[in-house]
């Protein structure tokens, strides 16, 4: 066997690793976004519900906007959560592939620093190389399962959107807020 592996194999390997934390990294931020602007929006709907809550007397419409900021709630607190486990998978999956690299960089330097033949790579790299496999399983399965939340958090946001806007609609423009001022 020629070549089981070399130095710069494991060094051209972490290197691909290296491409897929930028890839985590990226989702990182891209949830650190959603979980800031949601945390604010939250704020602002919690806000005005208490405000509509304290107003006294309330109308049959304030009625009818409390109950949408409460639906609304429901769904942020829900957003929130598989966000906040998205980052946390994330952080993990970055964690799994530094790992891997730091072993792919061990293996690269003890091959040159040891000089290593190709029968003493095949001998002593094949635990560390099954175990940046695993890592590779895991990592792949945590980042799947990250994508999964912010996906789901993604359809719970137009579901937000839609209790938001359901009395803007063309046919239906005024019309609850009339309806139940003049009830």
């Amino acid at each position: 066997m020629e070549h089981f592996l070399n130095a710069q194999h494991c060094l051209t390997i972490a290197a691909a690793f290296i491409a897929i934390v930028g890839a985590c990294a990226s989702l990182i931020s891209l949830a650190n976004g959603k979980s800031d602007s949601i945390a604010t929006r939250y704020r602002e709907l919690t806000r005005e519900y208490r405000d509509v809550a304290a107003k006294e007397p309330r109308s049959k419409y304030d009625d009818y906007r409390l109950d949408q900021l409460k639906r609304q709630l429901k769904l942020y607190k829900k957003r929130v959560k598989k966000v906040v486990e998205a980052q946390r998978i994330l952080f993990s999956t970055i964690c799994i592939f530094v790992g891997s690299i730091a072993i792919f960089i061990v293996l690269a330097l003890l091959i040159v620093i040891l000089n290593w033949s190709d029968a003493d790579v095949y001998r002593y790299a094949n635990v560390p190389l099954g175990i940046i496999g695993l890592c590779v399983l895991f990592g792949a399965f945590y980042m799947y399962r990250a994508t999964r939340r912010l996906y789901a958090e993604v359809k719970q946001a137009k579901e937000t959107f839609d209790i938001e806007t359901e009395d803007c609609l063309p046919s239906q423009v005024g019309s609850p807020r009339e309806e139940l001022q003049v009830a």
